[in-house]
């Protein structure tokens, strides 16, 4: 676990009463029946992220940075049910946010 990361938890401000604010995450999500189909839905991720016009927001993403964000320990929420599983309470672990919210 990234130590910066691991430390975003606390450092959410306080609101005036000493309470910390509440957190909420947004993730997108892909099940699958395996690492393969996960896989495969690359091209729709590229898609997904890619800038639309010149000038527009968005990131062009590799193949490379694609399988790393699948690892076990990357970023991606592209997997099994289990393993989709297992990064959000890493992530729930990380961040302690209050509400998730999944696309």
């Amino acid at each position: 676990m990234d130590v910066g990361i691991a430390s975003l938890a606390d450092l959410r401000p306080r609101t005036a009463v000493g309470d910390r604010l509440r957190l909420g995450v947004g993730v997108h999500f892909f099940s699958s029946d395996g690492p393969a189909t996960a896989r495969d839905t690359y091209p729709c991720c590229r898609d997904f992220l890619r800038p639309k016009r010149p000038g527009g927001n968005g990131i062009t993403v590799s193949p490379e940075q694609f399988l790393a964000g699948m690892d076990p320990a990357g970023h991606l929420l592209i997997d099994t049910p289990e393993r989709i599983t297992e990064k959000a309470i890493a992530l729930y672990r990380t961040v302690r946010f209050d509400r998730p919210q999944a696309l």
